[in-house]
């Protein structure tokens, strides 16, 4: 975090229940995890195209071949997964940003303290995020 974010006053939405002090934690933790899925992305992103220019280059045939495949398939998977968890991380950071981070979403409530500290990138309060998993895609 540079010195102008430190210094810069959050502008917390009272209804959250958070401090100043709490967000600015939470969005430390954000940014760090931000910056360490870059990094493990960058490094899948090189591992993938090394392993397509090896098989590129070698007749890889039966049980090789689909272990080759099923490998980068695992690589791919994760780059995904990766690649939503940092999506909802820069949602989250948007949200501090823009002063609507500790609230839900869908609802306005409270997401809470406790729930942040184990999800800070939470956009749901856990009666709308037991909603939405039961109810995938409303």
């Amino acid at each position: 975090m540079s010195a102008s974010q430190s210094d810069t006053k959050l502008v917390v939405a009272p209804e959250s229940g958070l401090s100043e002090a709490q967000v600015r934690a939470l969005q430390t933790r954000l940014q760090a995890t931000l910056k360490d899925l870059s990094r493990e992305d960058h490094d899948l992103r090189q591992q993938l195209a090394s392993d397509e220019v090896a098989t590129e280059h070698a007749v890889v045939d039966g049980a090789e071949g689909a272990l080759s495949v099923e490998a980068n398939l695992e690589v791919i998977t994760q780059i995904q997964h990766e690649r939503q968890e940092m999506g909802a991380i820069l949602a989250a950071l948007d949200r501090i940003s823009a002063g609507e981070y500790g609230l839900c979403t869908d609802c306005g409530a409270p997401i809470g303290q406790a729930r942040l500290n184990v999800v800070p990138e939470a956009s749901h309060c856990i009666d709308c995020q037991e909603v939405a998993e039961r109810h995938p895609g409303h």
